[in-house]
């Protein structure tokens, strides 16, 4: 190897050295942050199987209040994971994801489809059987993304854990449910495998409703 050559690698290589050492005092500032802002947020996502200190940190730094919110519909468009369909004419194109949204959001929510889809038995058969109804790699994964979503758009909006005991998912109804929906049960018992929505009426404070899958 010439001088030259020698010379711009070892210049690359203390690029990336110094580029990891900033990026780890960052994810240290964030976790610092999300320990003194959001600490209860940040253990309700890691009570996720496949869900880790970094993807949560970087997952909370994005969204911000999930408040902010409505429904995790509005989340997904945020992330621009949306689908949208390209009309012409006559012509209907296949649906795609919009990708109008936090391109960053986006990044983090496909690498933490992939770590559920790998380590959570939940997510990991639905990922199975996107594959197995025909689904390439990319689309099964991107179907997988949707789920986690709007389970942690309603864990975090009413400070809940995912506590999997087999194919359920514990929700304490001492804060969600317990004076609202089921006065008479200690707690609730949902499906995992299933995703719900809690949504607010005038009639009924919170009420459970099934999303469409």
């Amino acid at each position: 190897m010439s001088p030259a050559r020698e010379f711009i690698l070892s210049q690359k290589i203390s690029q990336l050295l110094l580029l990891e050492e900033e990026l780890e005092k960052l994810n240290c500032i964030l976790t610092d942050m999300c320990q003194e802002c959001a600490a209860e947020d940040l253990e309700i996502l890691k009570s996720i199987k496949g869900i880790g200190d970094v993807t949560a940190i970087h997952f909370l730094a994005e969204i911000g209040d999930v408040s902010r919110f409505d429904n995790y519909k509005k989340l997904i468009a945020y992330a621009g994971l949306d689908p949208t369909v390209h009309q012409s004419g006559r012509y209907v194109g296949q649906s795609k994801i919009s990708k109008r949204g936090n391109r960053h959001l986006r990044r983090v929510i496909w690498l933490m489809a992939v770590m559920v889809a790998r380590h959570n038995k939940t997510f990991r058969e639905y990922y199975l059987k996107k594959r197995e109804e025909g689904f390439s790699y990319k689309k099964a994964i991107m179907s997988v993304a949707h789920k986690p979503i709007r389970v942690i758009f309603a864990m975090l909006t009413h400070k809940v854990y995912f506590f999997p005991q087999g194919q359920f998912l514990i929700v304490d109804s001492v804060k969600m449910f317990h004076t609202a929906v089921y006065p008479s049960r200690p707690k609730t018992t949902l499906r995992a495998s299933s995703i719900f929505e809690i949504t607010s009426s005038s009639s009924s404070p919170h009420t459970l409703t099934r999303c469409s899958a």
